[in-house]
């Protein structure tokens, strides 16, 4: 972990060790755990159901961080997240 790094939105916050899986993924395609998959294929009933306990108040955080930080070819659904990890996100084969 480069820095202890929050991202915070209104009153919601990233918690860095998420923040950097998320990085994890949109830089080099690695799939993150199943919580944040839900965040990135859109699922929202799967976020919720998967979020950590510590982070149930915190999606609306990761809609946004998602929406107006994250290249949007990489979300947004299944096919998006399966095709962004098969390329090894931005420093990949594509």
């Amino acid at each position: 972990m480069e820095n202890c790094v929050y991202y915070h939105y209104k009153n919601s916050t990233i918690a860095p060790i998420l923040l950097d899986h998320i990085k994890d993924y949109v830089e080099r395609g690695v799939l993150p755990g199943w919580f944040l998959q839900a965040v990135i294929t859109n699922n929202f009933r799967q976020a919720v159901f998967r979020v950590p306990k510590e982070e149930a108040n915190n999606l609306e955080a990761y809609a946004h961080y998602f929406y107006a930080i994250v290249p949007a070819e990489c979300h947004g659904s299944e096919e998006a997240m399966k095709a962004w990890v098969a390329r090894g996100g931005k420093e990949g084969k594509g």
